[in-house]
């Protein structure tokens, strides 16, 4: 082979180890675009400053028990795991689903129309504990209405990043005169918070990943460019 050719044959190995990177990339982006759930627990082990609960990924894992919700009320579950790196979430609709139940014949527990609940996503700073809000909505209770129910809160966010290090979060309070809640956190229909269909997978984006897979892929063809350009000034 003479050195027009082995030129040729090198940059074509080159482009095709760059279309491959593209596509890559391309694929898995587009595969990682999905809405992920979180469920929130009852479990206090190890929470980090400034949450008073867990919430796991993709399934309930952990204590979770029932919980009462209170006038003057603030509860905040904290991912249980903190981002690896920088993750980005879209602007997109949250949907909170609040699963709330009556617990005696007085319909104690039940959400009521003088009782309202605000749900607020935003970052738990892993440092100082303090809740960085991105986004909330609240919700009205229902009028005479003593039954098992459920609220689904479609709270509007803009784009946000957790960094490094941090922890995404929800924040769940209550106001009203003797406003009181009995927030159900077992089960499949449970309470959940659900992410928009679109951003980084959390705690660890899978983007980056591919990228230093395509870098080397990148580093490789140029190994095999320069050994080739060695081979033909000998």
């Amino acid at each position: 082979m003479n050195k027009t050719e082995t030129k040729t044959e090198t940059k074509k190995a080159v482009v095709s180890f760059l279309v491959a990177a593209v596509v890559l990339v391309s694929v898995v982006g587009t595969a990682s675009a999905v809405s992920i759930t979180w469920y929130p627990t009852t479990n206090e082990t190890e929470v980090p400053a400034g949450a008073n609960y867990w919430m796991t990924r993709g399934a309930r894992t952990g204590t979770s028990n029932d919980f009462w919700l209170n006038e003057t009320d603030s509860f905040t579950w904290s991912a249980n795991e903190s981002a690896q790196c920088e993750v980005s979430f879209c602007a997109g609709n949250w949907v909170v689903h609040l699963d709330y139940e009556p617990i005696d014949a007085e319909c104690s527990g039940y959400l009521d129309s003088t009782e309202t609940v605000t749900a607020k996503v935003g970052i738990l700073d892993h440092s100082t504990g303090e809740f960085d809000e991105k986004c909330e909505k609240s919700i009205v209770g229902i009028v005479n209405v003593c039954s098992d129910g459920a609220s689904h809160f479609v709270v509007s966010c803009p784009l946000f990043t957790v960094p490094q290090g941090d922890y995404l979060a929800l924040r769940l309070s209550m106001a009203g005169d003797g406003a009181e809640a009995y927030i159900n956190t077992e089960g499949s229909s449970a309470t959940t918070v659900s992410s928009p269909t679109c951003g980084d997978p959390y705690p660890t984006p899978e983007l980056p990943t591919v990228v230093l897979f395509g870098t080397g892929l990148l580093a490789l063809a140029g190994f095999v460019l320069y050994n080739r350009r060695k081979e033909d000034r000998k």
